[in-house]
């Protein structure tokens, strides 16, 4: 399974990490579930509506005390390929629009094809 990051997520997941410590191993746990999943995404991602049926599902990343420090991790996943597209704290950000979605999605050429 293919992972490729875009820039502004790492970027971001450096800064979540420098605030809140470990939340890279958490989500290094979370995305080699998601990897190691033969049937699909976890039950505990939620696809995102709006997005014309491309597989982009968002997942809570639990923060070892407080609910406000949990990360939500937005990530594009059709079965082959696993892109992470967005990382944020509710403390942070309380959501991400559906266009910087898209815009993501274009920015890393998967707007281009069709959805599944």
């Amino acid at each position: 399974m293919l992972r490729n990051e875009r820039p502004a997520f790492i970027r971001e997941l450096k800064r979540i990490e420098r605030k809140h410590r470990g939340t890279t191993d958490r989500l290094e746990e979370s995305l080699g579930y998601i990897d190691s999943l033969a049937e699909g995404v976890p039950r505990q991602a939620d696809p995102i509506p709006y997005l014309n049926g491309r597989p982009v599902y968002k997942l809570r990343i639990k923060a070892d005390r407080t609910k406000g420090r949990d990360a939500r991790l937005i990530f594009y996943y059709d079965g082959d390929l696993l892109v992470p597209l967005f990382i944020y704290t509710k403390a942070d950000r309380e959501t991400v629009a559906a266009a910087e979605i898209r815009d993501a999605l274009a920015e890393m050429d998967l707007l281009d094809t069709p959805p599944p």
